[in-house]
């Protein structure tokens, strides 16, 4: 078994016999955003503003000017001391800055790095990141916009260990008269033993070698906080997939394997950038449309290369399963369930207080951490609304500051339920609740079992909320906002159906049972889906049994 880059599947080499895990922390190799994991590894408590952590360091943002996020801001002085430079060029420049390595999953030291900045005759374009002031050292040279080649680093620990870390920095912007707006990106860096991002450990000697890098969220964030603009977003996009293909080439050429999990991200965070711009209906311009349809072009030939790279590795005895997890619909007025409890006297809330890591970053990003920041009252709260669909009651004897009596558990289910419902949208009049159901009645939608699953469970109009997560999976809205999925399954020599378009509505629980009835496998003894047959030429014949 290998499994490359798939959400949550952290930990899972602990359960394979036989298999290789890289990454699956969250959403990008070497990236954590689940703070049981993190707490777990640092072997700190677990608190709701842990904020994410970083095998090996966060990204960085080298600049003149000021911005939020994790940032090193310098200011630029005649450059001396310098020795070993081949052309110092006209009144060349220079800066020194700590990098933080923040975030960190281990205990790093911070470092001193140093930047030179030269004309060699078409003004300021030229920059050198360097450890010292010996350019014999440095660890690359780049102009203006230019990405440059891929290095290795120290990362020394405090300990006094060093680390390998895979670096790859872009010169995003400077001046060519006053070398002011200078911005200078130092992405995510993995260190390239592939401690705690990589199982086992060994199979990292052939991995992060090449001239791309993983990178965070491949960038997203640090778009919204203007770190850069769409065409470097697009360039970090590229630089991701590319670096899948590496890592699942270095991982699949021996042919020694019989399954192949991997996930890319990118199509998920494009529509949440560049989905109302790309509605016909909603966008805020025509130039932002035309360009968020550029973009989307982009981003599918990024896609199709890694598909392309995957399916060379491939032979005709190989079943390829292609599936998204959602589609996207665009911005529509933003409903906060939590709102709705406390207009209804359901949830009480604790004054706001931002998380230490969000205050550096600039007002409309802290605007996306706020639900973060507000805490309920659990005290004197009947519902706890959770995550992105759930409401809990919050029940004495199982929640830590449980107040509702077993006797009146479905009592506040329908006060929750009823408050929901009635809830109406100020800006629209409408009510935005098309569904609430008790955590029994949610059975029939698939959602079952221990305590994950919400004593409430509910959804918007598809017209309501943002690209997905609280609207139903058959919702569509605008000219083009679906939430349909794409699933395609392709093994000539397995007996699958070609140029055969299913109607039957399928689910991700239909893929295992599937996979085992094609291959001969046993069932896992907690299956729930039921097999495709409709894709099959011979559903009567298992191929390989």
């Amino acid at each position: 078994s290998v499994v490359l880059n798939y959400p949550m599947s952290y930990n899972a080499h602990k359960k394979l016999k036989n298999g290789v895990v890289v990454g699956g922390g969250a959403l990008t190799v070497g990236v954590y955003m689940d703070s049981m994991v993190i707490s777990e590894v640092k072997g700190i408590e677990r608190t709701p503003d842990i904020g994410n952590h970083f095998a090996f360091c966060d990204d960085l943002l080298v600049t003149t000017d000021v911005y939020g996020g994790n940032t090193a801001k310098v200011t630029f002085e005649s450059a001396e001391g310098w020795t070993n430079v081949p052309d110092m060029g006209d009144d060349p420049l220079q800066a020194s800055f700590v990098q933080p390595f923040a975030n960190s999953m281990f205990d790093v030291k911070p470092a001193t790095w140093h930047v030179l900045v030269r004309d060699l005759g078409d003004g300021y374009d030229t920059v050198t990141l360097s450890p010292s002031k010996d350019f014999n050292e440095a660890y690359c040279t780049m102009k203006t916009g230019e990405w440059a080649p891929a290095f290795d680093a120290d990362g020394l620990l405090a300990d006094g260990s060093v680390k390998k870390i895979r670096i790859k920095p872009k010169l995003i912007s400077l001046d060519p008269d006053s070398a002011d707006d200078f911005r200078l990106v130092i992405p995510h860096a993995l260190n390239t033993d592939g401690d705690l991002w990589c199982y086992p450990k060994g199979k990292a000697a052939g991995l992060n070698k090449g001239d791309n890098i993983s990178t965070n969220n491949t960038g997203m964030w640090h778009l919204a906080m203007n770190w850069f603009d769409l065409d470097t977003w697009m360039e970090y996009i590229g630089i991701h997939y590319d670096w899948l293909g590496d890592t699942a080439e270095a991982l699949l050429k021996d042919g020694d394997w019989d399954i192949f999990y991997t996930h890319a991200h990118p199509t998920d965070y494009i529509y949440h950038v560049l989905m109302t711009d790309m509605d016909p209906n909603t966008c805020s311009s025509t130039q932002a449309s035309e360009k968020a349809w550029e973009c989307h072009r982009i981003l599918y030939k990024h896609a199709d290369r890694y598909l392309g790279r995957l399916l060379a590795l491939l032979d005709d005895d190989t079943m390829v399963t292609l599936i998204s997890d959602h589609g996207a619909t665009p911005d529509g007025p933003l409903i906060d369930t939590q709102d709705i409890m406390v207009e209804a006297g359901l949830t009480k809330m604790l004054p706001m207080k931002m998380p230490p890591w969000a205050e550096e970053y600039p007002e409309n990003i802290r605007a996306c951490f706020t639900n973060m920041a507000l805490k309920v009252d659990a005290a004197h709260s009947k519902a706890l609304p959770e995550r992105i669909c759930y409401v809990y009651v919050n029940l004495k004897g199982r929640d830590p500051e449980g107040i509702v009596e077993p006797e009146d558990y479905e009592k506040v289910q329908r006060e929750i339920i009823y408050a929901l419902l009635d809830y109406v949208e100020p800006t629209t009049g409408k009510r935005p609740v098309c569904m609430a159901l008790t955590k029994r009645e949610a059975a029939l939608l698939g959602l079952w079992g221990g305590d994950q699953v919400g004593d409430v469970v509910y959804a918007l109009w598809p017209e309501y909320s943002m690209q997905h997560g609280v609207i139903l999976p058959t919702a569509a809205t605008g000219a083009i906002g679906d939430l349909r999925t794409l699933c395609v399954f392709y093994g000539p020599k397995l007996g699958i159906k070609q140029g055969f378009s299913l109607e039957r509505r399928c689910n991700i629980v239909d893929l295992v049972p599937t996979y085992c009835y094609l291959t001969g496998w046993p069932l896992p003894k907690t299956v729930e889906g039921s097999v495709i047959y409709q894709i099959m030429e011979d559903p009567d014949s298992q191929p390989c049994k």
